[in-house]
């Protein structure tokens, strides 16, 4: 079943959504109020709220008024800046899936109406794929991500498949989730949930300055992923799941299964030992405490991530991929 998004029925300017966000981050804020404090119209404003519902900024309260989500009311100010508006609704809308695999196909060379077009074959959207471009490339383009040819306005060799130098150049989560989406793929990577992305992106951009908490970060992924699988794929109970205790125990068990292939295996447990040296303190054996390096965090990560993948579509297809 594909996953179903609500889109606005038209687009309008990043500076209303936000303003919209920032009145809902107080209490009262049904459509009256929120007309009256943006001077605009009401299907503008609807747009706006429907388009701030999607990027998940809003919730809906029982009462049918709207609220700002904690996170982003704590980087909005009472009158935030055009720059702190943009900034924001850049950071929410790069968290949602289909923008992500939009801008992907734009960078592979597809136009804008081909990239919704695909869009539209592998989610349930409410809009026609006119209206979807129109959407995806205004927010782009406000966002600063591309021009008004949709040309990417960062240097597109950031984004290259597996080069570490040129991942070193990273520089913020819409680069950090291209790379990710890159070696996942598309399948895997609208399977993950949204946390498990948040884990591999925050390991990728702190890789260099905090290995250690880079490979705790992956680690983190890497086992709800195979708590998933368990649940999702092979359909272990949660009451037998929760007496498993880390990566290692979750990849024996769904070995002993025959639902991993032995290889899988052992590539988790090793995944699953370099997490405990991150994580853990002191080693037992010599109570010395391992340093990590940050070429042992990204190796790491990409390793995390080939298996992520692997497992994925062995479960799926049992297809042999690594």
């Amino acid at each position: 079943m594909k996953t179903e998004y609500k889109l606005p029925k038209n687009n309008v300017s990043i500076s209303l959504t936000m303003d919209v966000v920032v009145r809902c981050s107080h209490s009262g804020s049904d459509i009256d109020s929120l007309i009256i404090y943006t001077g605009k119209t009401k299907q503008s404003v609807k747009n706006a709220i429907d388009t701030a519902l999607l990027l998940q900024m809003l919730n809906v309260n029982s009462d049918g008024s709207y609220s700002a989500i904690k996170e982003c009311a704590e980087i909005l100010t009472f009158h935030p800046s055009e720059k702190l508006k943009v900034y924001t609704f850049r950071k929410w809308l790069q968290m949602w899936y289909p923008f992500i695999l939009f801008l992907r196909y734009l960078k592979h060379g597809d136009t804008a109406e081909i990239a919704a077009r695909k869009l539209c074959s592998l989610f349930s959207l409410n809009r026609d794929s006119k209206t979807i471009t129109n959407l995806l490339f205004t927010w782009s383009k406000n966002c600063e991500l591309i021009n008004s040819k949709g040309e990417f306005l960062f240097d597109n060799s950031e984004l290259q498949d597996y080069q570490l130098l040129e991942l070193s150049d990273l520089i913020d989560d819409v680069k950090a989730k291209m790379y990710i989406l890159n070696i996942l793929g598309d399948d895997t990577f609208i399977w993950l949930k949204h946390d498990e992305i948040q884990e591999l992106e925050n390991a990728i951009l702190k890789y260099q300055q905090d290995p250690r908490n880079a490979i705790a970060c992956a680690g983190r992924a890497y086992e709800d992923v195979l708590k998933r699988v368990s649940t999702e794929f092979v359909g272990i109970d949660t009451k037998n799941l929760a007496k498993m205790n880390g990566i290692s125990q979750l990849a024996n068990n769904l070995h002993s299964l025959s639902s991993i292939h032995p290889k899988q295996q052992h590539v988790s447990l090793a995944i699953g030992t370099i997490r405990n040296m991150a994580s853990h303190g002191k080693d037992f054996s010599s109570m010395d405490k391992w340093e990590l390096s940050s070429t042992a965090a990204i190796s790491n990560i990409l390793m995390t991530l080939v298996s992520i993948k692997s497992i994925f579509h062995y479960v799926k297809s049992k297809k042999y991929l690594f």
